[in-house]
C-alpha cells in the first residue's frame, strides 16, 4: 500500500497539536503575508511587518492559550514563494 497525498503540517506545542496552515490563516487577520514552521515546542512565525511582531505573538497566545515561550516571531523582508505563489517553506530556515 502507498499513501498518496499531501502530508499535513502539524507540530506539538506543550502537548497541544497545532496545525501550521490554520495558524497562518489566523495570523492573516493581522498581516496578510506570513508563514509558519517549527518543531515540537517551538513555533516560528515569519512576518513581513516588523511593527507587528508583538501583536502577532500576543494574538497567538490569546487564541491558543499556549505559553508565549512557544512562539518565535521573526521579521523577514519577504516570504519566499515559487512561480505559482506558494510558500517555499524549506527556504524559511535560511533567514
Amino acid at each position: 500500500y502507498y499513501i498518496v497525498g499531501r502530508k499535513k503540517r502539524f507540530i506539538k506545542l506543550f502537548g497541544n497539536r497545532i496545525n501550521l496552515d490554520e495558524t497562518e490563516r489566523l495570523i492573516k487577520n493581522i498581516i496578510p503575508d506570513c508563514a509558519s514552521s517549527g518543531q515540537d515546542d517551538d513555533m516560528i512565525v515569519y512576518i513581513t511587518d516588523k511593527s507587528k511582531v508583538d501583536e502577532v505573538k500576543n494574538y497567538l497566545c490569546q487564541k491558543t492559550g499556549i505559553n508565549p515561550r512557544a512562539f518565535t516571531i521573526r521579521y523577514i523582508s519577504e516570504i519566499p514563494k515559487n512561480s505559482s505563489g506558494k510558500t517555499i517553506y524549506s527556504k524559511l530556515t535560511d533567514h
